[in-house]
C-alpha cells in the first residue's frame, strides 16, 4: 500500500487527471493549494511581499493530489495518468510524483460507484 503524492502546476490538467484515476477505480483523494518556494524565489519582490500577495489571493497555486492505493499495478498506472496528461516530468512546470510506503490505515472506506 503507498500513498501516491502529484504536485501538478497546470491547474487546466486537474480535471482530466481525476477524470482518469476514476477510471483506474482510485475516487479517494485529497487535493491542496499549494506553492513551492521556487515561484517565491524568483521574483524581485521580497519573500515576506511575496507571502503577502499569495494570502491576498494574487497567485496561482499549483495542486497537491494524495491517494493511498492498495494495488501496485493501479499506482503504476495512476503515475502514467498523470504523466501523459503533463507531459515530461523532467521538464519544469509540469509536475513532481512520489510514493511513501503506508504501513497502517484506519478509516479509509470502500467507495461504491
Amino acid at each position: 500500500m503507498e500513498l501516491l503524492v502529484a504536485v501538478v502546476e497546470d491547474n487546466d490538467e486537474l480535471d482530466q487527471i481525476l477524470e482518469g484515476f476514476k477510471e483506474l477505480g482510485i475516487h479517494g483523494v485529497t487535493i491542496l493549494d499549494s506553492m513551492g518556494t521556487g515561484h517565491l524565489l524568483t521574483e524581485d519582490i521580497s519573500i515576506f511581499g511575496r507571502l503577502i500577495q499569495v494570502a491576498e489571493g494574487n497567485k496561482k497555486h499549483n495542486k497537491t493530489l494524495f491517494t493511498i492505493i492498495e494495488d501496485e499495478s493501479i499506482l503504476h498506472q495512476a503515475i502514467n495518468v498523470v504523466e501523459d496528461i503533463v507531459g515530461d516530468i523532467t521538464q519544469p512546470h509540469t509536475a513532481l510524483l512520489f510514493t511513501i510506503p503506508v504501513n497502517f490505515v484506519k478509516g479509509l472506506t470502500e467507495i461504491q460507484d
